[in-house]
Protein backbone atom coordinates (compact mmCIF):
# COMPACT_ATOMS: atom_id res chain seq x y z
CA UNK A 1 0.00 0.00 0.00
CA UNK A 2 1.61 3.10 -1.18
CA UNK A 3 -0.16 6.55 -0.23
CA UNK A 4 -2.90 4.97 1.58
CA UNK A 5 -4.08 3.99 -1.84
CA UNK A 6 -4.40 -0.09 -1.93
CA UNK A 7 -1.84 -1.86 -4.82
CA UNK A 8 -4.93 -2.62 -6.99
CA UNK A 9 -6.16 0.58 -7.34
CA UNK A 10 -2.24 1.82 -8.20
CA UNK A 11 -2.22 -0.77 -10.95
CA UNK A 12 -5.88 0.30 -12.44
CA UNK A 13 -4.92 4.22 -12.06
CA UNK A 14 -1.17 3.61 -14.06
CA UNK A 15 -2.79 1.38 -16.82
CA UNK A 16 -5.83 3.83 -17.42
CA UNK A 17 -3.18 6.57 -17.82
CA UNK A 18 -0.92 4.64 -20.16
CA UNK A 19 -4.06 3.23 -22.40
CA UNK A 20 -5.27 7.06 -22.47
CA UNK A 21 -1.60 8.05 -23.66
CA UNK A 22 -1.72 4.61 -26.39
CA UNK A 23 -5.22 5.74 -27.64
CA UNK A 24 -3.92 9.17 -28.20
CA UNK A 25 -0.92 7.86 -30.26
CA UNK A 26 -2.91 5.28 -32.14
CA UNK A 27 -5.62 8.30 -33.17
CA UNK A 28 -2.76 10.57 -34.29
CA UNK A 29 -0.91 8.19 -36.29
CA UNK A 30 -4.28 6.84 -37.92
CA UNK A 31 -5.14 10.17 -38.36
CA UNK A 32 -1.59 11.15 -40.04
CA UNK A 33 -1.69 7.89 -42.46
CA UNK A 34 -4.85 8.76 -43.90
CA UNK A 35 -3.92 12.52 -44.40
CA UNK A 36 -1.31 11.05 -45.98
CA UNK A 37 -2.76 8.28 -48.23
CA UNK A 38 -6.12 9.59 -49.03
CA UNK A 39 -3.77 13.59 -50.49
CA UNK A 40 -2.52 11.62 -53.29
CA UNK A 41 1.10 11.65 -51.40
CA UNK A 42 1.81 8.04 -52.02
CA UNK A 43 0.90 8.56 -55.99
CA UNK A 44 3.31 11.22 -55.86
CA UNK A 45 5.95 9.67 -54.34
CA UNK A 46 5.83 6.71 -56.30
CA UNK A 47 5.41 8.41 -59.85
CA UNK A 48 8.80 10.38 -58.94
CA UNK A 49 11.21 8.03 -56.69
CA UNK A 50 12.44 5.41 -59.04
CA UNK A 51 10.87 3.79 -62.21
CA UNK A 52 7.22 3.27 -60.92
CA UNK A 53 4.35 3.67 -64.25
CA UNK A 54 1.02 4.42 -61.94
CA UNK A 55 -1.93 4.67 -63.85
CA UNK A 56 -4.52 7.39 -63.33
CA UNK A 57 -6.97 7.29 -60.66
CA UNK A 58 -5.10 3.74 -59.32
CA UNK A 59 -6.79 3.89 -55.43
CA UNK A 60 -3.18 2.96 -53.19
CA UNK A 61 -4.48 3.72 -49.58
CA UNK A 62 -7.85 2.15 -47.55
CA UNK A 63 -8.27 2.55 -43.99
CA UNK A 64 -11.93 2.00 -43.67
CA UNK A 65 -11.59 -1.76 -43.64
CA UNK A 66 -11.90 -4.62 -41.30
CA UNK A 67 -8.17 -5.69 -41.65
CA UNK A 68 -6.60 -2.11 -40.24
CA UNK A 69 -9.55 -2.40 -37.18
CA UNK A 70 -8.24 -5.51 -36.11
CA UNK A 71 -4.59 -4.50 -36.74
CA UNK A 72 -5.46 -2.03 -34.44
CA UNK A 73 -7.35 -3.77 -31.69
CA UNK A 74 -4.39 -6.45 -31.94
CA UNK A 75 -2.03 -4.27 -31.23
CA UNK A 76 -3.45 -2.28 -28.49
CA UNK A 77 -4.38 -6.06 -26.75
CA UNK A 78 -0.47 -6.97 -27.63
CA UNK A 79 0.71 -3.76 -25.32
CA UNK A 80 -1.57 -3.86 -22.71
CA UNK A 81 -0.97 -7.59 -21.55
CA UNK A 82 2.97 -7.07 -21.20
CA UNK A 83 2.49 -3.52 -19.72
CA UNK A 84 0.08 -4.82 -17.20
CA UNK A 85 2.36 -7.02 -15.73
CA UNK A 86 5.28 -4.77 -15.96
CA UNK A 87 2.64 -2.43 -13.98
CA UNK A 88 1.82 -4.95 -11.12
CA UNK A 89 6.12 -5.86 -11.19
CA UNK A 90 6.93 -2.62 -10.22
CA UNK A 91 4.12 -2.00 -7.92
CA UNK A 92 4.53 -5.12 -5.88
CA UNK A 93 8.51 -3.71 -4.89
CA UNK A 94 8.62 -1.29 -2.29
CA UNK A 95 10.05 1.88 -2.84
CA UNK A 96 13.36 0.81 -0.79
CA UNK A 97 13.36 -1.97 -3.45
CA UNK A 98 12.93 0.53 -5.91
CA UNK A 99 16.02 2.81 -4.80
CA UNK A 100 18.37 0.25 -4.08
CA UNK A 101 18.19 -1.70 -6.96
CA UNK A 102 17.02 -4.97 -5.01
CA UNK A 103 14.86 -5.87 -7.77
CA UNK A 104 14.73 -9.70 -8.96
Amino acid sequence: MAFGIANITLIQIYLYISLIYLNILTIGAFITASAIGYSGFISYMFSHIGQFQLENKIYLFSTMNIYVLCGIIVMVVCVSIPLYFNIKNVISNTPGDLINERID
